[in-house]
């Protein structure tokens, strides 16, 4: 069977210093299969996961700490169901009170900045979208599909496990290893709008809160943290997820659960993007 390993949600706590970079992602909450809305008590755990956040910020100095909200863009939504997008706006609303509570303007989220066009609303990104085989129309969903009797549990491990690597690279589709690579080249890119915000403001904190799906987070913390092989099993809670810490040198470690690990993160340049 070989290694198991669970995310939980201990990670996402503030761990930078002046002049730093956090990046944060989190799977999104637990939601109806049916009209893909929130689950009350998952909402309630995302609440007081943002809360105790920004506790552990209280008794700082908050001058110059920024925050940037993200989520996986609704572009594959059917009717209600964004659920990043919902578990964001969760967290962005807590700090948004948490800093008004302070006589904080409220520009210090760069989603309420003005200049941003981002209208008060989070950021979407197709770099932290579900897997790209519901989209990409290559055929390698069905193929899948038709190898499982749908898209049960037998559907998921082979898709994790790559277990049909061959034929997926034949169709041109997307699989764990793209994935993460993807995933990199984003936080790659989060890492140097770090370093460029810093170099106009040299004393601040940015803290920079993503929403995704388990498919990116767990297979990324396989291969960049854990040293896992693809057959082994890391599961990520509802509201679960990991943190990166970056300053001006780009060096850069990950915090998963109660750990500080290297990130080695991937080179190459991604498909699909």
């Amino acid at each position: 069977m070989g290694r198991e390993y669970t995310v939980n949600s201990d990670a996402i706590k503030p761990v930078i210093d002046r002049g730093e970079t956090q990046i944060i992602l989190e799977r999104h909450c637990n939601y109806d299969r049916e009209d893909g809305n929130l689950v009350d008590l998952s909402i309630e755990n995302q609440k007081s996961l943002a809360r105790s956040f920004v506790d552990q910020l209280d008794g700082e100095s908050l001058d110059d700490d920024y925050f940037l909200f993200i989520a996986s863009d609704t572009r594959n939504s059917k009717g209600t169901n964004k659920r990043c997008v919902d578990t964001i706006k969760i967290a962005m609303s807590e700090v948004f009170e948490f800093l008004k509570a302070k006589g904080i303007v409220g520009e210090r989220i760069i989603n309420f900045d003005v200049s941003t066009n981002y209208n008060h609303e989070p950021k979407e990104s197709v770099h932290l979208e579900e897997p790209r085989i519901f989209l990409d129309g290559t055929g390698y969903l069905e193929f899948l599909k038709d190898k499982n009797g749908g898209m049960g549990v037998p559907f998921w491990i082979d898709f994790e496990e790559d277990r049909y690597k061959e034929e997926r690279l034949a169709l041109g589709a997307e699989g764990p290893d793209e994935i993460v690579l993807r995933g990199c080249h984003f936080i790659d890119v989060l890492k140097r709008y770090g370093v460029y915000f810093h170099e106009k403001k040299p004393n601040s904190r940015l803290f920079i809160w993503c929403c995704t799906h388990y498919d990116l987070i767990s297979p990324l913390a396989k291969q960049t943290i854990l040293d896992y092989e693809k057959e082994e099993m890391v599961r990520v809670n509802y509201c679960g997820g990991i943190s990166f810490r970056t300053d001006q040198t780009g060096e850069m470690v990950a915090y998963i659960n109660d750990e500080v690990r290297d990130f080695q993160g991937k080179k190459q340049p991604p498909r699909h993007l």
